[in-house]
């Protein structure tokens, strides 16, 4: 059972480490979303390293870099809920509301360093270190004020966990329902990759709940406990590492930055809109979004957004692909009209789809029946 425990906290140094040498490698991290990720993988990789180091009794080391580890660690579903919200926003904003999520560990990471590097001599700072192990506080104004910091920290660590994940959740609802008003079906911008990654990232938050809870010498003899929460921990920054390696960027800055610039006070109506789609065609563009049709009004996102849902009833997305199941349709008719092999792949390319899966999805919704069905019955 050593070993195995053992093999988890290598495990959960290698997984965060080896997506991070890969973006490195490949120079993916030139963009907001990228650096974001990457620094997440960097503050775990380096946080299994002390834990690694703390379990395998490498005492030493672990108290050197214990200041360090009081900033990195309590940054860790900071990072990944300011990587997501990266991905998800149209645009960042580098406010007083960004740098705050950095507040409380930098302020933690300062108590311990003035505590354990200041106050305290490296010999009572590796007894401080032995004591916090051993869950048993040395007598002395220094040791036990350094102890109930410690404590603190690994309050602040649980609930902060818990309170971002409530964050992470309430970011994914805002954008699933903001992308029906800017993309149509369109599954690079889905990211439903993130549902899986949200279960883990519940099983992450729960493994840390036990381990904070039990005190460092109760959990040192739990090395079933160890190995599956770190094995737990690894999988779940493979998988984040993995798809964010994979993740486009989902917005387009130069598009967003441009219709922003137009007036606010243009005014557009049903009719305009029905005339344009129907004399451009836009809609058989797989790459069309809500962007394009503001860039040929003159007009931003939000005003046009609200107007496409006030005067059609629909959001962006279904007045879209309404059109595109129209063309998909009269497609279909002409293929069995005049006798012609039907193939509904590229049906789905010549009506504006970007893949034939979305174009299922959408037929089936739009009419009840699939493609093949309709081709049948009419």
């Amino acid at each position: 059972m050593e070993e195995f425990k053992s093999a988890a906290l290598l495990f959960s140094v290698f997984a965060p480490f080896s997506w991070l040498a890969a973006m490195l490698l490949s120079g993916m991290y030139k963009t907001a979303a990228k650096r974001h990720l990457l620094f997440l993988l960097l503050f775990a990789g380096f946080t299994y390293i002390l834990t690694y180091a703390k379990f395998e009794g490498h005492l030493v080391f672990y108290t050197e870099l214990f200041t360090l580890q009081a900033f990195i660690v309590p940054m860790l579903f900071p990072l990944f809920y300011l990587y997501f919200k990266t991905i998800t926003s149209e645009k960042m904003c580098y406010n007083w509301k960004y740098y705050i999520h950095f507040l409380m560990p930098f302020l933690l990471s300062i108590a311990y360093f003035t505590v354990s590097k200041i106050w305290m001599n490296q010999e009572e700072e590796m007894l401080f270190m032995q004591s916090i192990l051993h869950s048993e506080p040395e007598s002395g104004t220094k040791f036990v004020f350094g102890f109930y910091l410690y404590s603190f920290g690994r309050l602040y660590y649980l609930v902060s966990s818990l309170f971002y994940l409530i964050l992470i959740s309430r970011c994914y609802r805002r954008y699933k329902a903001l992308i029906i008003n800017i993309f149509p079906s369109d599954q690079t911008k889905e990211l439903n990759w993130i549902k899986g990654v949200g279960l883990l990232l519940i099983g992450v938050a729960l493994f840390n709940s036990v381990i904070h809870y039990l005190r460092n010498n109760e959990l040192a003899s739990q090395d079933m406990l160890i190995a599956i929460s770190y094995i737990t921990f690894g999988t779940f920054f493979w998988t984040v590492g993995l798809f964010g390696y994979r993740q486009p960027d989902i917005y387009n800055s130069a598009e967003i930055i441009k219709t922003e610039r137009f007036d606010n006070n243009v005014r557009i109506d049903k009719s305009a809109i029905e005339a344009y789609l129907n004399t451009s065609k836009a809609y058989l563009n797989p790459e069309m979004n809500i962007y394009h049709l503001c860039t040929a009004f003159k007009t931003n996102r939000t005003y046009l957004s609200s107007e496409i849902n006030n005067q059609f009833q629909l959001n962006f997305r279904s007045l879209i692909n309404s059109y595109r199941i129209v063309e998909a349709k009269s497609l279909i008719l002409e293929s069995k009209k005049n006798h012609h092999a039907i193939s509904f792949e590229q049906i789905a390319i010549d009506s504006g789809f970007n893949s034939y899966s979305s174009f299922l999805r959408v037929f089936k919704t739009v009419e009840g029946i699939s493609p093949s069905e309709y081709y049948k019955k009419t």
